[in-house]
């Protein structure tokens, strides 16, 4: 059972929010410094959320996409109990130095094929992530992963998402990027692992730094999940953009390029940053929202 704090905005039944709000994160209480997923994320976020736990607040509806993820990595998981050619579901934990001192790095790795020590790791995304190619943070987290079970013994050669999209819609496979298929394999670039173990260490000394009050209080934009800000090339009579530019210049380029330039013009469209204005859940004690 969850020990945060939630609200019931839409006076669900009270069996649907215990439903919502369960977790079983760390079940067998296996003790850590700090976990993959904090490690990849920002230490400003992190640092809020330790300095104000008893505070915080969240609606119980908006918990229905982790609860999805999680019911899929335990059908997964339930499927290949005592199965010997995979390893699945297990928590790792390695130490690494900081400056003299031992912080323990916690990973939980979804499946690891033991024969072709392929390590794949379960994610249920949107479509759009695979559209718009956005990997990165799988790859700092496989090859987070990864070094954590090399001071293990384990040997990982290769690194794969299994990417189960939540919102596929078949009529629209085939454009473009648009996936053909709801599910997709994807694989990651696996890292030396001098570059994994150096990841690792400087993402420590960052969060470390961060708590000792030596870095800015603000987030940087990939964290945030910065939009960018956009120049979209309209036609008078069509709701969807025709292009869309990073820069004005590149804009102007194109529809100087344009055959027929009646009814085009160009229109501006501020970034936006997504995760702080709708899915973060310190916003409300980040000195930087004022900004925004």
């Amino acid at each position: 059972m969850s020990s945060r704090n939630f609200t019931n905005q839409l006076e669900l039944p009270e069996w649907v929010v215990r439903g919502l709000t369960y977790s079983n994160y760390n079940k067998d209480g296996i003790k850590f410094d700090i976990s993959c997923t904090t490690l990849i994320d920002g230490p400003l976020k992190n640092y809020l959320t330790i300095a104000n736990k008893e505070a915080i607040v969240e609606e119980a509806s908006e918990m229905l996409w982790s609860v999805y993820g999680t019911a899929v990595h335990n059908i997964f998981e339930q499927a290949n109990v005592g199965a010997s050619d995979v390893l699945v579901e297990k928590r790792f934990v390695s130490p690494y130095d900081l400056n003299g001192e031992q912080v323990d790095v916690s990973c939980q790795i979804d499946c690891l094929e033991i024969e072709s020590k392929i390590l794949w790791d379960i994610k249920n995304i949107s479509v759009w992530a695979i559209v718009r190619q956005d990997y990165s943070k799988f790859e700092k987290q496989l090859n987070v992963n990864c070094s954590i079970m090399r001071h293990h013994g384990y040997d990982v050669k290769k690194l794969y998402i299994l990417g189960i999209c939540r919102d596929w819609a078949r009529g629209r496979a085939g454009e473009g990027n648009y996936p053909s298929h709801p599910i997709q394999v994807l694989p990651i670039k696996r890292w030396t692992n001098e570059e994994q173990d150096q990841y690792i260490e400087d993402r420590l000394a960052l969060h470390r730094a961060h708590e000792a009050g030596d870095l800015p209080v603000v987030c940087s934009d990939e964290e945030r999940w910065y939009s960018g800000s956009k120049y979209a090339i309209m036609r008078k009579g069509r709701v969807k953009a025709v292009k869309l530019c990073d820069t004005e210049e590149e804009a102007e380029e194109y529809v100087k390029s344009l055959f027929d330039k009646k009814g085009v013009y160009l229109q501006f469209r501020p970034g936006s940053y997504r995760r702080c204005e709708s899915y973060c859940n310190v916003s409300e004690f980040c000195p930087t929202m004022v900004n925004l």
